[in-house]
This record gives structure tokens, C-alpha cells and sequence, in this order.
């Protein structure tokens, strides 16, 4: 028999925990309930060890957190654009990393010896896109200054602006 859905559609009021009487692990407040097994998990390790990047992430709010991912992806997005092009379809690029499509036909391989002389790097291709594509991360705690940072160095090496 095959496994059926207790709910035909997205309903953010149900809850799939029986013992859940008050809505806490109702769907739509999954993102809260996420937040706040974090916020425990990094009170329960500081007892133990220093845990900065977790107690970072919560200080920041994952609303604000996943709100400069977008930001920085439509910064990186943009620039490709401009540059070269999405290898996403449009409506498919990520939030998190941009898979750029080298149209202008440069040495990934150069462009990224380049970038490591100057303390930066970009990932290139997976097997038959290697040189075909290169990616650019913004996800985790990259921040704004580093992206603009980044693009501003492929320019000058690339002699793009």
C-alpha cells in the first residue's frame, strides 16, 4: 500500500505530533521551532566549548540570515549577467551559490591562480562543465563586502570593467 500524506495540500496549522496540543511543531512555524532547538543546542555547547559561528547565526535571526543570501545572490546574479550568463534556467538559480556560464570563454583554471595570488577563489566546473562553468559561493556568513570585493578582482584580472 502505498504511503499516503496526512494533508492533501500545505496547510501551515497542522501538526504532525500527536502530542503537539499548542501548535508548536505546526508546519508554518517550523522556521521558529528550528530557531529555537538551535538557540539550545548552542546554549548546551557553550558549556563545553565556545561555539561563535552558531551563537553568530542566531544573533543574526535566520530571516535576516536567509535575507542577505537573497540580497548576495542578486548581487552575484546581476554581475553574471552583465558578464557572461546564468547556467541556471531562469526561475532555478540558487539563493546560495551562483553556477555562472563562462560565454566568455576564459581560463577558469588562470582566472582562479590569479585569485589565489590575491587571498580569493571561485570553484570551477564538475567534469564535462570544467572551464564550461565556474561558481561563485554566498551563502553562511559571507558578507557584502566580500562579494563586491570578489567580482571587483575578477573584473580587474579579467580587465572587465
Amino acid at each position: 500500500m502505498p504511503l499516503r500524506t496526512q494533508t492533501p495540500e500545505w496547510d501551515p496549522a497542522f501538526t504532525a505530533a500527536y502530542f503537539d496540543h499548542y501548535g508548536l511543531y505546526a508546519f508554518g512555524r517550523q522556521p521558529e521551532a528550528i530557531q529555537w532547538d538551535l538557540a539550545q543546542l548552542a546554549g548546551s555547547l557553550s558549556l563545553v566549548t565556545e561555539a561563535p559561528p552558531l551563537s553568530d547565526m542566531l544573533a543574526e535571526g535566520l530571516p535576516a540570515r536567509y535575507a542577505r543570501h537573497r540580497a548576495l545572490a542578486a548581487l552575484v546574479q546581476e554581475w553574471a549577467k552583465r558578464r557572461f550568463a546564468l547556467f541556471a534556467e531562469e526561475g532555478y538559480a540558487s539563493h546560495t551559490l551562483t553556477c555562472v556560464a563562462n560565454t566568455g570563454g576564459i581560463s577558469v583554471a588562470d582566472l582562479n591562480k590569479e585569485l589565489g595570488r590575491q587571498a580569493a577563489a571561485i570553484s570551477n566546473g564538475y567534469g564535462d562543465l570544467k572551464e564550461k562553468t565556474f561558481r561563485i559561493a554566498h551563502m553562511g556568513d559571507t558578507q557584502e563586502w566580500e562579494i563586491r570585493g570578489l567580482l571587483a578582482t575578477i573584473d580587474r584580472i579579467l580587465k572587465l570593467t
